[in-house]
């Protein structure tokens, strides 16, 4: 379900009705969704499964469906993972690590990992 989803939101913002029809569970809060959608990639990132560039989209996306296209926000959770790759979109120059890419993956690990 998720995959279908991210595919999606890697082309496009959504509305909440698209966003809601692409889950077939209309009565999963869209909450729950924003939270499902960051989890799937956050954890497909880390396994592999997405590249930074998708995943990025997809997060990018989720964000712009949430505060542009709608007005439901992102709950916590896929705040975080929207923040941990809107960090590897540029370079770190104050780091000596300048690439975001695996400051984004630290990020994810920080709050992934029990």
């Amino acid at each position: 379900m998720w995959n279908e989803v991210i595919q999606r939101l890697v082309q496009e913002s959504l509305s909440e009705s698209e966003l809601s029809a692409l889950t077939h569970a209309p009565q999963l809060a869209l909450s729950d969704l924003c939270d499902g959608v960051a989890r799937e990639v956050a954890e497909g990132y880390l396994q592999g499964t997405y590249t930074w560039e998708h995943c990025d989209l997809a997060m990018n996306n989720l964000f712009a469906s949430a505060y542009a296209v709608g007005t439901f926000g992102l709950p916590t959770f896929a705040w975080r993972v929207f923040e941990a790759f809107d960090e590897g979109e540029y370079i770190h120059t104050d780091s000596a690590e300048p690439d975001g890419k695996p400051r984004t993956k630290a990020l994810l690990l920080e709050f992934l990992t029990p």
